[in-house]
């Protein structure tokens, strides 16, 4: 039996979900706030930021890049779809930055 391979979503979630457990553990936030900092950002604005990182991650490693081609190739796309449904932000700042705190 052969086990079945993750979809793009639940790939996406899984890579996000390391994103922002690396973004808490640098914040230095305790866990409410990090959280309260991450419902403050809109959700548009995180989805992209989320992608664009994970894209730039992949852009800057080859050998990740050709061991995922699939899953990069479908990043590659949902930032294409975005862009041409005009949900892409015109700009975006690093993922830590959603984080620093302001106050």
């Amino acid at each position: 039996m052969t086990e079945a391979q993750p979809t793009f979503g639940s790939r996406l979630a899984s890579e996000a979900e390391v994103l922002l457990a690396q973004q808490d553990a640098r914040a230095g936030l305790d866990d409410a706030s990090f959280l309260r900092r991450l419902v403050d950002v809109d959700a548009h604005l995180l989805y992209a930021t989320i992608l664009n990182t994970i894209l730039e991650q992949y852009r800057s490693s080859l050998k990740l890049k050709e061991s995922n081609l699939s899953f990069y190739q479908d990043l590659q796309r949902e930032k294409k779809w975005l862009q041409s449904t005009q949900q892409w932000p015109a700009s975006l700042i690093p993922l830590a930055e959603l984080f620093v705190q302001n106050d």
